[in-house]
């Protein structure tokens, strides 16, 4: 049974990703090429940091990948989270595959059917027409 989940990406949101599923009790691994990046993992926070580069895959290969039920990928590079993606796909064959892309136009390079993508410049659009349109 597959029941670890992998975020790629220990900024605000990759950590607070990995303490929202650690406190649910599942296992989560967090990665990050910055070792300075863990400082945003909060105390209570039960899984493993991995001070690392997540497109290597021999890393990879060392995270037991069959045991992988999702894997979020928030790095702030679109073309690593892209790559990583698509391994993550086609390599791996995780289940469920999440990554943040800033650039619309990148979306293009993935299949969305398996692959969710979320673009925080849509979700402020969408947040700020909301607004706009409450005010009218």
């Amino acid at each position: 049974m597959k029941n670890k989940t992998i975020v790629i990406g220990s900024g605000r949101l990759g950590a607070n990703i990995a303490r929202h599923f650690s406190k649910k009790g599942i296992s989560v691994d967090i990665i990050d090429i910055s070792k300075d990046a863990f400082r945003k993992v909060s105390d209570d926070f039960s899984g493993n940091t991995i001070h690392a580069d997540a497109s290597d895959m021999t890393l990879l290969e060392q995270l037991d990948m069959d045991n992988v039920e999702r894997i979020v990928i928030v790095t702030g590079d679109d073309n690593i989270n892209v790559y990583i993606g698509h391994l993550a796909q086609y390599t791996y064959n995780i289940p469920k595959i999440y990554l943040r892309l800033y650039d619309t136009d990148k979306g293009k390079l993935i299949d969305q059917d398996r692959i969710k993508v979320i673009y925080p410049f849509l979700l402020s659009l969408d947040e700020f027409l909301d607004l706009e349109g409450a005010a009218s």
